[in-house]
């Protein structure tokens, strides 16, 4: 070829590289402004979702904690009037009670079906978790999703952007090449500066028709899949777990891909009143393919797997889980749990003192920093307690999940493992929250519950069969029997109403007596002519300089 035609060549080289430089610029610019919009858009559902969360629970709080808590006070003060024969009285509390009553929408107002969050006359509390759903619940995960979709869509369209960046680079080294092909006499010389000009050009050409043709989805216009799922969270939020999945189906149906719809519709199957534990393994597992890095899905799977009885594959999930984070607590003690299950007593033992002992170390640093222990641990040790008392009562009564002939070792060895592990879980629980120490010593006293009365009256009354107080009672008295305590030991009794500690009421004295003998406290201490207790399965415990040393329960009905 001629010196004249070989530049001709290069020229037109030049050119043609040229004009796919200026239409990867102009696609770099493109995808830069959907980078920043998507970004934008992300940025503005995140601030609307903690405003809106905020401004939404602190609403609900004060109609509930508020107008609700002087709804039931008024009333109280009415029934108490009427007790003493007061009608006057009894009418003005009354009348003040029921003006309250338009005061607050979760007291009047109605769902979008006309259904009321309160029925004074049947109900004893009005519904607050649909009226959160309602007011706000729903629309913060709405929000929440759609900052999470306008984030991979802002990381879709950045990499975009980035990749055409690297591909303008490379077309500019091709450039560079023809123009010293274009400036060197020796023909050979040519022919290497041109052939890796053209090579780098048509690599950089194809990987950008790639990156061109990958699409960047976005869950936003999916066909209402992110309404769907939000409408799921509002009724997982209700704790209607089983009418949440078919909200979780049409979320799923519209995006196949939508990890967090798996997860949420694997929890809905998972904590149901009667599990599907297949169909949840099933989801939770596709949860885990679409989106790894989400480190809860480690708790829910290896639980979940624990229930069915594979206890070697819910251990290895803990391990795996655990390599990325040490200091998940809940994972530690799922993983004694199903080490202690499956026959491995001693190792069992062992990671949960590890945990204990993490636990302790936590707090310890918060205490340093001069800061309140962090709640999230002692939570991971009133789970990890619950979760062995659970595991006390399928061996009780012979079934459950995991199902007991899953379960290996001696049962009443096992039962007696579960009281002493969850009795020292519950034991640190209250000493690090207390005292930002683990309890010190062993526990030496004996303390037995001997049961509850009612003793709002002038006469103690036993409650009836099954331990249960009908009427609302104003005052209800701990029983127990006690033998080798000492005088100046701590003694704490916290109470618990459906599972949850009502917290003001937990007490702590200073012990005056010796020996051996038999005590009666009662539970309300802050006794008032309106307090009455409210329905609900209550559970107590008595603690010895933070050793829990007796426990026991009782029920009030309406």
């Amino acid at each position: 070829m001629s010196d004249e035609r070989f530049k001709k060549l290069i020229a037109v080289l030049i050119a043609v590289v040229t004009v796919i430089a200026a239409i990867l610029a102009q696609l770099q610019a493109e995808a830069g402004n959907r980078d920043d919009r998507a970004n934008r858009d992300s940025k503005r559902a995140s601030v609307e979702a903690f405003g809106l969360q905020i401004r939404g629970s602190t609403q609900a709080n004060y109609h509930y904690f508020t107008a609700f808590e002087q709804y039931r006070e008024l009333e109280t003060l009415s029934e108490a009037a009427e007790k003493r024969h007061d009608s006057k009285a009894a009418e003005r509390y009354g009348a003040m009670r029921d003006r309250l009553l338009d005061t607050s929408p979760l007291l009047s107002g109605k769902d979008k079906k006309g259904k009321a969050y309160f029925d004074s006359e049947n109900e004893y509390e009005p519904d607050l978790a649909r009226f959160e759903s309602d007011s706000y619940y729903v629309q913060v995960q709405n929000l929440i999703q759609n900052f999470k979709a306008a984030s991979k869509v802002k990381d879709g369209w950045d990499y975009k952007a980035n990749s055409y960046i690297f591909h303008l680079t490379l077309l500019a080294v091709s450039l560079f090449l023809f123009g010293l092909a274009a400036t060197i006499a020796t023909a050979a010389t040519r022919m290497v500066f041109t052939f890796s000009g053209l090579g780098i050009t048509a690599a950089a050409v194809l990987a950008a028709v790639q990156v061109y043709l990958t699409p960047v989805p976005d869950l936003r216009t999916r066909n209402g899949a992110i309404e769907h799922y939000s409408e799921g969270m509002g009724l997982v939020h209700q704790e209607l777990q089983k009418e949440s999945i078919a909200e979780f189906d049409q979320a799923i149906a519209a995006a196949p891909e939508f990890s967090d719809a798996y997860l949420e519709r694997g929890r809905a199957y998972l904590y149901m009143e009667t599990p599907e534990l297949s169909k949840a393994l099933d989801d939770l597992k596709k949860a885990f393919e679409l989106d790894p890095s989400n480190s809860s899905l480690y708790t829910e799977l290896s639980w979940c797997q624990y229930l069915l009885g594979d206890f070697a594959e819910s251990i290895k999930t803990c391990q795996i889980g655990l390599q990325d984070r040490p200091d998940n607590l809940q994972l530690v003690f799922q993983l004694a749990l199903n080490q202690l299950v499956s026959g491995q007593d001693k190792e069992a033992r062992e990671t949960y003192q590890k945990g204990l002992d993490a636990a302790a170390a936590l707090v310890a640093e918060a205490a340093q920093k001069k800061e309140e222990a962090p709640s999230q641990i002692i939570a991971n040790l009133d789970e990890g307690s619950r979760m062995l008392d659970d595991l006390g009562r399928v061996l009780e009564e012979k079934k459950g999940n995991p199902a007991p002939d899953k379960i290996k070792g001696k049962t009443e060895a096992l039962a007696k493992a579960c009281e002493e592990l969850s009795n020292q879980l519950a034991s640190y629980e209250l000493s690090l929250d207390s005292t930002g120490k683990p309890p010190q010593g062993k526990l030496t006293a004996k303390v037995e519950v001997t049961g509850f009365q009612d003793t709002s009256g002038k006469t103690p009354k036993d409650p009836g069969e099954g331990d249960v107080f009908k009427g609302s009672p104003a005052q209800i008295t701990l029983n127990f029997d006690f033998e080798g305590m000492k005088k100046g030991q701590k003694v704490v009794h916290r109470t618990f109403k459906d599972g949850e500690e009502l917290e003001s009421w937990r007490w702590e004295e200073t012990w005056t007596e010796e020996g051996a003998g038999s005590w009666e406290e009662p539970l309300y201490p802050e006794y008032s002519e309106s307090f009455r207790f409210e329905p609900g399965e209550y559970y107590v415990e008595v603690f010895v300089d933070y050793h829990l040393a007796g426990y026991g329960n009782f029920q009030v009905e309406e």
